[in-house]
C-alpha cells in the first residue's frame, strides 16, 4: 500500500506513519517543518519504506510537488492519502486578528482543498482507494471561543461528503476521523490560551467526555487503518467520531 501522511511530524501523523509502516506500507510523511529527527525511530526501523518530503499545504505547487515526489517515491499511484495537516486557534471571536484568520482558512480549509485536488488524480488510477481527512468534534458542533477554528473543521466535513458523491462511482472512498481532544501540541495550545497549564486541561478535558477519558493518537491510526480495510468497503462519506461520547448528546459537563 502506498500512503501519504500530510502534517506528518506531528504526533497523529508519526503514529498513523508507524500503524501503516507496521503493515509493510510505503509512506510518505510531509510536513511544512524540517525537523527530520522526529523521524529517526521509524527511519531505523523502515528506512526502505520511509521518505519524507517537505510541503507547505498552502500551497498549491507544494501539494502537486508533493505527489509527483511520493509518485516517484512508490513507483506508482498513491492508494492512501490522509489529510492531517492543519493548525489550532483557539480566542474571542471579535479579537482574532485577520492574520490569525487568514492562517486557519489558509491551512484548515484551502490546504485541504488543494491536497485533495492534486491527489485524486493518482488516487483514482486505483480501483480502490481512499481520501482521508483529519476533521473534529468541531466538525459537527461548536464551542464558544473556537467560532474561526470551528468554521474551517465544518468547512473540512462539507468538502469529506461532496467528495465522496464526486468519485464514489470511480473507486474512490473518502472519510474523516473526527477526534475530540487528544493530548497532542494542538490541545496544548488551546489550554495555554485559557491560562491552563497542561495537568489541568487535561484532567477538565477528561471529566468533560462521557468515558471520563480523551481519545489516544493511536486510537486515530487504527481508525484510519480500518477505513483503508476490506470491512470498511461500504463506509464513505462519513465523520467517523473518536469523541468519547461526547457528540451524543448533552452531559453535565462541556465537552471540548
Amino acid at each position: 500500500m502506498n500512503v501519504v501522511i500530510t502534517g506528518g511530524l506531528g504526533v497523529l501523523g508519526l503514529e498513523c506513519a508507524r500503524a501503516f509502516l507496521q503493515t509493510g506500507a510505503q509512506v510518505v510523511l510531509a510536513d511544512i517543518k524540517e525537523n527530520i529527527d522526529l523521524l529517526q525511530p521509524l527511519f531505523l526501523e523502515h528506512e526502505p519504506r520511509l521518505k519524507f518530503i517537505q510541503c507547505d499545504v498552502k500551497r498549491h505547487d507544494d501539494c502537486s510537488r508533493l505527489v509527483h515526489l511520493s509518485e516517484s517515491f512508490f513507483k506508482g499511484a498513491i492508494q492512501v492519502y490522509l489529510v492531517n495537516a492543519g493548525t489550532p486557534f483557539a480566542g474571542e471571536f471579535l479579537t482574532a486578528t485577520q492574520e490569525q484568520i487568514q492562517n486557519v482558512l489558509d491551512v484548515n480549509v484551502l490546504g485541504s482543498i488543494y491536497c485533495a485536488q492534486t491527489a485524486i488524480p493518482s488516487l483514482l488510477q486505483n480501483p480502490k482507494s481512499h481520501l482521508i481527512f483529519t476533521c473534529s468534534l468541531q466538525s459537527t458542533m461548536a464551542r464558544a471561543n473556537r467560532s474561526i477554528y470551528t468554521t474551517s473543521k465544518h468547512a473540512i466535513a462539507g468538502l469529506v461528503k461532496s467528495l465522496s458523491l464526486e468519485f464514489a462511482r470511480k473507486g474512490l472512498r473518502v472519510n474523516g476521523i473526527a477526534p475530540a481532544a487528544i493530548e497532542t501540541p494542538f490541545l496544548f495550545s488551546a489550554f495555554e490560551a485559557t491560562q491552563m497549564t497542561k495537568e489541568e486541561g487535561l484532567k477538565i478535558a477528561a471529566e468533560s467526555l462521557p468515558l471520563g477519558r480523551i481519545p489516544t493518537a493511536q486510537e486515530f491510526a487504527q481508525t484510519a487503518l480500518f477505513l483503508t480495510s476490506t470491512g470498511a468497503s461500504s463506509i464513505t462519506g462519513q465523520l467517523i467520531s473518536l469523541d468519547a461520547g461526547a457528540s451524543a448528546g448533552v452531559f453535565p459537563r462541556q465537552a471540548l
